[in-house]
């Protein structure tokens, strides 16, 4: 999406009035409130830096083995004794 950064800055413009109204009221949840949405904005103009930075760092990073199926398969059983499982009385961990 290609927002305008002029659009971005009006709205950037609106909040720091909210933002000088909320510190002169001492209204510090609405002081919060205005500082995320301009910190929104501000990343939102850097979006297109922050996304080349990820890309090169995705890039860069390691990747996974892919997982290797097994050549024969074998079931697996409870570790449970017997007689707990005629109990009933399992333990969530007990495989």
């Amino acid at each position: 999406m290609n927002i305008p950064a002029k659009q971005i800055i009006e709205q950037m413009q609106n909040q720091m009035q909210k933002l000088h109204t909320s510190v002169t009221n001492q209204d510090e949840q609405a002081v919060r409130e205005a500082a995320a949405v301009i910190e929104a904005y501000c990343q939102l103009l850097k979006g297109d830096s922050v996304q080349k930075t990820q890309a090169t760092k995705q890039s860069r990073a390691p990747q996974p083995y892919p997982a290797t199926a097994q050549s024969t398969s074998t079931p697996v059983t409870p570790s449970v004794p017997l007689d707990e499982k005629a109990t009933g009385s399992r333990n969530l961990l007990d495989f």
